[in-house]
């Protein structure tokens, strides 16, 4: 499945779909992909993140106490999920993902960028939302 311009594969797709109706979150699947294209479309907060199973960058969109989650290197949803937490740093507290992205992956470990930036992650950050 393309959404965005992103890979979510439908296996994951219907996996997480699945368990987002398990959790009551949703009933229908076009109300998650619906919820997956506005939160990148309307994300406002956005973070990468490195952790220990693949020390690769994920790009994580950020709206209305939802999630999606971006493999960077593939640009593929790997996840998108609503946010029991207050906010992100208390979510990442909560897993001991430590605030500065470390190059290597002894912690996992985090940062928040901005759309707004002239970087590689702020180009990224619009492009996908220009496809949304």
């Amino acid at each position: 499945m393309n959404i965005c311009g992103l890979s979510f594969p439908d296996i994951y797709f219907l996996k997480h779909f699945e368990k987002r109706k398990r959790e009551k979150l949703i009933t229908e699947r076009d109300e998650y992909l619906n919820i997956i294209k506005s939160t990148i479309k309307n994300a406002e907060k956005f973070y990468i993140v490195k952790q220990f199973s693949d020390c690769k960058e994920k790009l994580v969109f950020y709206y209305d106490k939802w999630c999606v989650w971006i493999l960077i290197e593939e640009m593929r949803i790997i996840t998108a999920f609503y946010l029991r937490e207050e906010n992100m740093d208390v979510f990442f507290k909560n897993r001991n993902i430590k605030k500065g992205l470390k190059k290597d992956c002894l912690e996992e470990s985090y940062i928040e960028v901005s759309k707004d930036e002239n970087t590689k992650y702020g180009k990224l950050i619009r492009a996908i939302q220009d496809r949304c």
